[in-house]
């Protein structure tokens, strides 16, 4: 039998298909709807195409959730999750359901067979809307008290913005690539692949100060994060981490950072920066690998 998985964004609901082994089968998406009913009512809809072929159901999605009874406490960009009890799913399909947060999910797909493969303490830094985050300390996923641990969007970047200077703002892909249009003349400005393209340009130099902030923001948060849990890994997700430039820059951005703060550069270890081996299908394969952990099929 297969298994059903959904990666629920702030944008689009991603699904697919798994094998029993692992293989993704096939994937489509649909717009994530903008209230709870009509995002109840889709879910058991596009279940509902697939009945009779799936014996478990593995859900991803922002916020805080509770992998133990899973429901969602906090949903992120997703406010109106708050509370969703997704055993609703178990309930009427009577299989096996799943939950984990996004960030967690994609750093258990790299744990599984990605890049976190043999390293002990790491993380996965997933870059999208915001900052998603899944910490491994001693080869296992950090949940943390309150299932709440790998938040990266909620570290002060800058105090003096109050929570307009967290990482989940200030290290937004979405925000950025916005940004590099914008300053590019692209009409879509939420195109990715135009403002990598566009960066490219010898006369894009305002959008290369726009991205080179950008790296530096995240270079900035993985020093913090370095600072407390000494990873040896950080490894970058989300879809613009297919992009060779974000992760060399990002290792620019952070060598010289430490480079002019002797008292800390001559001190810190900086860890390892990695593009994401799944890249933007990392949630689904990690979720996937959580549902297995923890079904019997």
């Amino acid at each position: 039998m297969k298994q059903l998985v959904f990666d629920i964004g702030g944008t689009n609901i991603k699904y697919a298909l798994f094998s029993a082994t692992g293989e993704l089968l096939e994937k489509a998406q649909r717009p994530t709807p903008d209230n709870l009913a009509s995002f109840k009512s889709l879910l058991e809809q596009i279940a509902g195409q697939y009945q009779g072929q799936f014996d478990g159901i593995a859900v991803c999605a922002p916020g805080t959730i509770d992998g133990e009874k899973q429901l969602i406490h906090y949903g992120g960009a997703l406010q109106y999750l708050d509370g969703l009890d997704l055993t609703i799913l178990a309930d009427k399909f009577q299989v096996p359901v799943r939950a984990i947060n996004d960030g967690k999910a994609a750093a258990l797909a790299e744990l599984w067979r990605g890049q976190l493969v043999g390293i002990n303490n790491g993380c996965v830094m997933t870059l999208g809307t915001g900052v998603g985050g899944g910490i491994v300390i001693n080869g296992e996923l950090l949940s943390g008290n309150n299932f709440q641990a790998g938040e990266f969007s909620w570290v002060i970047l800058d105090a003096n913005r109050s929570v307009l200077g967290n990482a989940g703002r200030l290290c937004s892909a979405v925000k950025m690539i916005e940004e590099v249009n914008i300053a590019c003349g692209n009409p879509n400005i939420k195109d990715g692949e135009a403002a990598f393209s566009a960066l490219e340009e010898p006369g894009s130099v305002a959008g290369r100060q726009i991205f080179n902030r950008y790296c530096s923001n995240v270079a900035y948060l993985i020093v913090n994060i370095q600072a407390i849990l000494n990873l040896e890994r950080v490894v970058i997700g989300g879809g613009i981490s297919a992009q060779p430039r974000l992760v060399a820059t990002i290792e620019n951005q952070l060598a010289k950072y430490l480079k002019l703060r002797r008292n800390f550069g001559d001190g810190m270890t900086a860890p390892a920066i990695v593009a994401a081996k799944f890249k933007n299908d990392a949630n689904l394969y990690g979720a996937w690998y959580n549902l297995k952990k923890h079904a019997k099929f």
